[in-house]
């Protein structure tokens, strides 16, 4: 059995320097293929435009188009990635150690690479979140109270940043 694994990982190891001395690609002085052309006849094109507009249901000038980016630029659901984002600049190197439920504030739980504690809490108030951070054994020095207001903000341009990507909702098969 040891024997069988050893010959595995040593084919592995023979294709992987082939690949490497070799290359995988077509060779520099080959020429591109040409590349494919589909042509529809009159009808075939119409029965396809039918067949996708049949899928979209009603797209008419009165639709209500399906909002991809949120109207006001911010997505709950990005505020984690956005503390994640903002935490790694330099600077502010901050963690998210664990979160919890405050009410209908979320709370995390923050350690920095020095491994001082923090907490950031951000609560949603109308169309936008409010977000506050103490960081540090001493929160109230001024560097300590600097460094949460960096992250306070770029939190929140990472939230506008990642508001703007499109996103769509899971699909779920039922």
């Amino acid at each position: 059995m040891v024997f069988k694994g050893i010959a595995m990982n040593l084919a592995v190891l023979a294709i992987s320097c082939l690949i490497g001395v070799g290359g995988c690609g077509r060779k520099s002085d080959e020429p591109l293929a040409a590349g494919s052309r589909v042509a529809y006849t009159t009808g075939q094109s119409k029965a396809a435009l039918r067949a996708m507009q049949s899928t979209l249901g009603d797209v008419s000038s009165n639709a209500t188009p399906i909002s991809l980016v949120p109207a006001d630029g911010i997505r709950w659901s990005d505020l984690s990635k956005a503390i994640a984002q903002a935490g790694a600049q330099q600077g502010i190197e901050v963690a998210v150690a664990g979160t919890s439920q405050v009410g209908v504030s979320t709370q995390y739980a923050l350690l920095t690479i020095e491994g001082w504690p923090g907490v950031l809490k951000a609560t949603p108030k109308g169309s936008d979140i409010v977000i506050v951070a103490r960081i540090g054994p001493y929160p109230n020095q001024r560097a300590s109270r600097e460094r949460a207001a960096r992250l306070v903000n770029l939190t929140h341009q990472r939230l506008l940043a990642l508001g703007r990507i499109p996103k769509v909702e899971p699909y779920t098969v039922e």
